[in-house]
């Protein structure tokens, strides 16, 4: 996974320095934390198919670059489609997800500058099949990039869970 991210700051740096005459850089300008919002259809009823959006909130900074490992209970949840067409993202070095062991890993990035709107990053379509309470955990390692030429993660690298109640069809 470092290989990959290395991989990609080695890509992103080409395109960067290959584009753009060599800027000062302010090194006295602070960055603000970015977030992550994880948005979920409700309700949500067990063995009917139901979607989370994965969003990168830059905080009106510029980013070009994310790494994203979720994990779930696959006895629980089985992820049926990962889809990354309304990311800003058009690299991804890492994209795939595991039912057996619960995870995904998405990781991905664009060519300078980037975007630095909030964008959806990811959208997983999972199917419940057991009701009840389960969650969705993104590592600690997971990062938002911005584009600044050092790619400074603006995430905090705490674990964020994310509890999905799955009610009976009845």
């Amino acid at each position: 996974m470092i290989l990959s991210l290395a991989i990609l700051v080695a890509v992103l740096g080409y395109f960067y320095f290959s584009n753009h005459p060599p800027t000062a850089i302010n090194l006295l300008r602070p960055t603000r934390p970015g977030s992550l919002i994880i948005e979920a259809d409700e309700p949500v009823l067990v063995n009917q198919p139901f979607k989370v959006r994965l969003i990168a909130d830059p905080n009106h900074q510029t980013i070009n670059a994310v790494g994203f490992y979720l994990r779930f209970n696959p006895t629980n949840l089985q992820l049926l489609n990962l889809d990354t067409t309304q990311s800003f993202c058009q690299f991804y070095p890492e994209k795939k997800f595991d039912n057996v062991s619960g995870t995904v890993t998405l990781v991905c990035g664009a060519p300078h500058p980037g975007t630095s709107e909030k964008s959806i990053i990811m959208e997983l379509e999972f199917m419940p099949l057991t009701v009840g309470t389960h969650n969705l955990l993104i590592d600690p390692k997971s990062q938002i990039l911005l584009s600044d030429g050092k790619g400074t993660n603006i995430l905090d690298g705490q674990d964020i869970h994310y509890q999905i109640s799955v009610l009976n069809n009845l």
